[in-house]
């Protein structure tokens, strides 16, 4: 069946949708594994998300199709919808040359058990693929060598709280200390991916560091600005809940210590990152929270 295309929710994507099909795809309960791939240099990548009949063979059709455009499937999950006889299908797929959107509906239009998808892209290398989907994983998984712990942000959330909050009031410093050295920590890894992938310092060094916390699932959108010097950065549906010092006041040193990181390995020197503003929203995972950092050269 043909798909219909739809103006995008976001600039620059498509929305296609098989006739006579709903259009969302069903996000379910449980732990959300947020796909990404980092790409190289003359690569091309698009990422779909696909509603399709629960048949034997439809992800060999699916992938078939991409297959015959001279693409690589480099990341695919998969699950059944239980009870709707359909399943979802999320890859991201690369190629070493150009393929534009209409190639790839086309292919995916091929496919007759295909009913629903969204399709991201193109992406271009060098970049890090951060589309906005989501997939279910309840099984462990490992990454090479390294073995993955997938762990609910309301579980960090209370390690974060209660290394703070437990402590007497003269040792709390310690603990912010504690939760910065940490945040130093994980920066650090997010400043060794754009090291890798980044073809300049300044703000395309921070754009693909920054990446990744999309691509992790940290954050649902972030931008970066410049006021008065200082560097800005908005984080929309951040997972961290700050730490309340007193009423109306927050800090949080485990971001201040993340993005200090990134910042030495985009700038050269040494900065002091603070929570500027934080709006909590209304939802209790933080989803539609609101925190802004600011950070200014030491």
């Amino acid at each position: 069946m043909a798909p219909v295309k739809e103006a995008g929710p976001q600039g620059g994507r498509e929305r296609l949708t098989a006739q006579g099909e709903p259009g969302e795809a069903p996000r379910l309960q449980g732990v959300d594994l947020v796909l990404g791939e980092i790409l190289g240099e003359g690569e091309t990548a698009y990422a779909i998300d696909a509603i399709v009949v629960d048949t034997p063979g439809i992800t060999k059709e699916l992938l078939t199709a991409l297959y015959s455009l001279g693409g690589n499937v480099v990341k695919l999950y998969g699950y059944r919808l239980r009870g709707t006889g359909k399943g979802r299908i999320l890859v991201i797929a690369t190629y070493d040359r150009d393929v534009s959107s209409e190639d790839i509906s086309r292919a995916l239009g091929a496919v007759e058990g295909v009913l629903d998808y969204r399709l991201y892209g193109p992406y271009r290398g060098p970049d890090v693929v951060s589309p906005p989907f989501a997939g279910y994983l309840s099984s462990p998984t490992r990454a090479g060598a390294s073995r993955i712990l997938l762990l609910r942000a309301s579980t960090l959330q209370y390690v974060v709280d209660t290394l703070y909050w437990t402590l007497p009031s003269s040792s709390r410093p310690l603990g912010l200390q504690v939760l910065y050295m940490l945040g130093r920590f994980v920066g650090g890894y997010m400043r060794s991916i754009a090291e890798s992938v980044a073809t300049s310092r300044g703000a395309e060094f921070l754009r693909v560091a920054l990446s990744t916390l999309r691509v992790g699932g940290w954050v649902m959108d972030y931008s970066v600005s410049e006021e008065d010097g200082a560097v800005i950065f908005k984080f929309e549906g951040y997972w961290l809940r700050p730490l309340q010092a007193r009423e109306g006041s927050y800090i949080d040193p485990f971001t201040a210590g993340l993005l200090e990181e990134i910042l030495e390995g985009a700038y050269e020197g040494s900065w002091d990152v603070s929570l500027h503003d934080y709006k909590p929203g209304n939802s209790d995972d933080g989803i539609d929270s609101i925190h802004v950092y600011r950070a200014e050269r030491l």
